[in-house]
């Protein structure tokens, strides 16, 4: 494995390399008869495909100086300009000095009709013309964005740009829903959309556009009208059991008003509450999260619709309203109604120095999670000033149920919570001069009750455990951040800021075997002085970014006392621009994270049925030491981009959990003050090449990462490691208007102390129109654990037909024509293995019928 992994990497860091050499072309373009210098155009033609490769125009002495990647094609250069004859010659691709004399003409000018490129790059933009990408089967935007050179969408639906997620989603140029942009991704039609932007480097501050370079992408949606009202309605009905699929989103764009509402309904498998989730983290507040719960058995690898039995209900209300001194206000709101049923069986082993612990048993999960979120913003966001306001309010609760079945024995688990956040959020930039004043305050309050009970059935049925769990928190960040434009490529960044956090949870475990400890209330008060130091340094093709925030912890913990420290965390960021498409980076830091609250509390605290854990090991200080290099190469209008990167951390941490695993499975979890470390080595490379003749674009990627890390297990001190390989290809071909296919193949070999897996898989589509108006969609996915049995194969099969008239489609979908009941699925740890058996929707058929208007 290790040398088929390193074999891969290389392949494809060398494949990079190749594709960087550039070829230099240059001239003089003057008149035939006076010898006048000429400004031209001139273009750089590929005879095999007859692609524009590369396009210029000659200064006005008449030079010009064309450059473009070496390969084997043999070239045509072309020259024109109007008035005069055309010329072109055909040549062998290297560098060379080629001149043309130029014959003047008569031109009588004609109508014509200009088709534009598939791509046009102008500065930092990329503008994708989506009648180029979309094809028969498409329906919404997403699914066209998903098929652009260097884009990809993952499994949540969010949206990645050469391999990093983006930070914006406009529409028409206005950012009306953040990051919960999968709502209009899933359900605007590609046929609005004129074509898709990609702001390359986007600062979405645009005070900070000069001042905070950034290095992700956003991207625009650039609507056909100026204004634009459009409602997807789908409406589905089928069997085995009865099924529904309801779908009524309408939407308004207009230049300063945008609306988008949504009412979604379904029991097919289709994760609809995955679309009002945000895809932008925001590390400067603390989310909502249940500490106690039921375990979910491990998912298959397969498309959500072959496994997920769900009940899922969404309402979601979205609009932006812009006045004419830029001030917008918005409002996001949404609730979601959520059931997932989850039945299978487990088999789990760990593999200890001395023992082996093996337990199977049978699972039946009940989950219900509930969410109401509003937010209220008012934003101004221009070059001179920057001001932002944000009320959130959101509330959560759930309510799950767990069988955990055993030959002598029985669980039965029930957990509820309810959760609330509201925060409210001030952010205002304003620039004087050379100087640039940056101001944020954010407060937070949470409050949560979470409960979870097991009865116990056949050994030891007496004991019924309770965990009764309460937490409320109140958060407050704050910074002035001072930046000096002392020079065009110098910046110097003060920022000093305030951080408080207070916290109070009362935790009781009841009716359980331990008897000691079992009641505990916790009081975490944590304050935070810190004064970020950083300059920025752009000589020429150059970034240099250096940061030094020093900082001053004080913690108290009324249980444990107190504990202060003052920190200096350096880091530094290098990036050097050899061209417009290739970027070489390197970074390294280092990061002390001290204990926060959750990570120490005196009493046990139940997490689920097997597992009880106390940590009093004391204050946590952990050292974490991280470094990162690479290259990105992207030109989109030859359609190719690489990447390739490498990542090494160490994380030497002063506190280790000691696991005591009995023979039940059942985890008892203490902390124990030693130093352990943890080291990660990961590297991650990819290309993609985009035929544009063809319509195809193919993926060539693989990742690789090995790890080890100290553990604590039963009573011995070991070094675990952990290996995994996964190299991928992906091909979408769009060809031919009554046809288009899509294949992605994945091997993964996982390595840990003492197993080795591999796992193929393999997804293939394929949509044909034999007649007009129709299409039959065939999607099959193959799994298969080598040296096991079985190896799956399951297959979906639909015809959907165009109504004329109406614009309306019907689609009748037969799923799983095999009639798969049950998946198996493998999964390794450091020390632990774990397989499922995962139980797979039935066979069902649905009929739907849609229409956009």
């Amino acid at each position: 494995m290790r040398f088929s992994s390193r074999y891969a990497i290389f392949l494809l860091v060398l494949a990079s390399f190749n594709s960087l050499a550039q070829v230099k072309i240059t001239g003089k373009i003057s008149e035939q008869n006076t010898l006048i210098p000429l400004k031209a155009n001139v273009s750089i033609v590929s005879k095999k495909t007859e692609l524009v490769l590369k396009f210029t125009t000659s200064d006005i002495s008449g030079n010009y100086i064309i450059e473009l990647p070496v390969s084997r094609d043999t070239l045509i250069l072309k020259v024109s300009k109007m008035g005069f004859e055309s010329e072109e010659k055909i040549l062998k691709n290297t560098s060379q000095t080629i001149d043309f004399l130029l014959f003047p003409k008569n031109v009588e000018l004609q109508e014509v009709t200009v088709k534009p490129p598939p791509v046009r790059k102008y500065g930092d933009t990329l503008s994708f013309q989506v009648s180029e990408f979309s094809s028969l089967s498409d329906r919404s935007i997403g699914d066209v964005i998903s098929k652009l050179p260097g884009m990809e969408t993952d499994a949540s639906g969010k949206i990645l740009y050469q391999g990093k997620a983006i930070n914006r989603y406009y529409i028409n140029n206005l950012n009306m829903l953040d990051g919960k942009y999968g709502v209009v991704n899933n359900n605007l039609s590609y046929k609005d959309v004129l074509s898709v932007e990609v702001f390359e480097n986007h600062q979405p501050i645009r005070i900070l556009d000069s001042l905070r370079l950034s290095e992700t992408a956003a991207i625009n949606i650039k609507l056909k009208k100026k204004v634009t009202q459009s409602t997807a309605m789908h409406l589905g009905i089928g069997a085995k059991p009865f099924l529904r699929d309801i779908n009524i989103t309408p939407m308004l764009f207009t230049p300063n008003l945008q609306f988008l509402g949504s009412l979604q309904s379904n029991n097919i498998g289709k994760e609809i509450t995955q679309q009002v989730k945000s895809h932008f983290q925001r590390f400067d507040k603390p989310e909502l999260r249940n500490w106690i719960g039921i375990p979910a058995l491990l998912t298959p690898p397969l498309s959500l619709q072959r496994w997920l039995d769900n009940d899922s209900h969404v309402g979601t209300l979205n609009m932006l309203k812009k006045s004419k001194n830029d001030l917008e206000l918005k409002l996001n709101t949404h609730l979601a109604l959520d059931k997932v049923n989850q039945e299978g069986s487990s088999l789990i082993n760990y593999t200890l120095t001395n023992e082996e612990i093996n337990y199977s048993e049978k699972i039946s999960n009940r989950y219900t999670n509930n969410q109401f979120l509003a937010n209220l913003e008012i934003l101004k966001n221009t070059s001179r000033r920057y001001f932002s306001n944000i009320i959130n309010i959101e509330r959560n609760w759930t309510n799950d149920f767990g069988a955990n079945l055993r030959p002598l024995s029985e669980y039965h688990h029930h957990s509820n919570s309810q959760n609330l956040a509201l925060s409210n959020s001030l952010h205002q930039i304003i620039k004087k001069q050379r100087n640039t004043y940056n101001f944020y305050s954010l407060t937070n309050y949470q409050e949560s009750r979470q409960k979870l009970s097991v009865d116990y059935t056949g050994i030891d049925s007496s004991k019924a455990p309770l965990q009764n769990l309460a937490i409320h928190t109140f958060y407050t960040n704050n910074y002035v951040e001072f930046i000096k434009k002392i020079s065009s490529r110098l910046n110097l960044n003060i920022k000093p800021s305030l951080f408080f956090n207070y916290n109070r949870a009362e935790s009781e475990l009841s009716n359980h075997f331990l008897k000691a400890d079992t009641l505990s209330q916790t009081d975490w008060l944590h304050f935070k002085a810190s004064t970020v130091f950083s300059l920025n340094f752009s000589p020429k093709k150059w970034l240099i970014s250096i940061s030094s925030p020093v900082s001053y912890n004080y913690i108290n913990y009324k249980e444990k006392g107190r504990f202060s420290r003052w920190n200096l965390e350096p880091s530094v960021y290098v990036r050097l621009k050899r061209s417009d498409k290739l970027t070489w980076y390197a970074s390294a830091g280092y990061t002390n994270t001290l204990s926060k609250f959750g990570d120490m509390y005196t009493g046990f605290m139940m997490t689920n049925y097997l597992t009880v854990i106390k940590k009093d090991g004391g204050f946590r200080n952990n050292d974490l030491y991280m470094t990162r290099v690479g290259l990105d190469y992207a030109d989109m209008i030859s359609g190719i981009n690489i990447h390739t990167s490498y990542t090494y951390s160490r994380d030497i941490q002063n506190l280790i959990s000691q696991n005591l695993i009995s023979p039940d499975g059942y985890q008892l979890i203490t902390y124990l003050e030693k130093e352990n470390r943890r080291n990660n080595h990961s590297i991650d490379s990819r290309f993609t090449k985009y035929f544009f003749p063809i319509k195809t674009k193919l993926t060539l990627g693989a990742t690789l990462f090995k790890g080890n890390a100290d553990q604590y297990l039963n009573g011995t001190f070991l070094n675990y490691t952990q290996q995994a390989f996964a190299p991928n290809l992906s091909v979408n071909n769009n060809t031919f208007k009554y046809l288009d296919i899509s294949y992605k193949g994945t091997l993964t070999i996982s390595k840990n102390r003492n197993s080795t897996i591999n796992i193929i898989s393999q997804k293939l589509s394929m949509g044909i129109s034999p007649y007009p108006r129709s299409l039959i969609r065939l999607s099959a996915e193959h799994y298969n654990i080598q040296n096991t049995d079985p190896k799956y194969l399951l297959a979906d099969v639909s015809l959907r037909y165009t109504l004329p008239r109406l614009k309306q489609d019907v689609e009748l979908t037969l799923s799983n024509l095999t009639n798969q009941s049950t998946f198996r699925n493998i999964n390794l740890l450091y020390f632990q293995r774990e397989e499922t058996t995962f139980q797979l929707r039935p066979r069902q058929i649905i009929l739907r019928s849609s229409i956009n208007f």
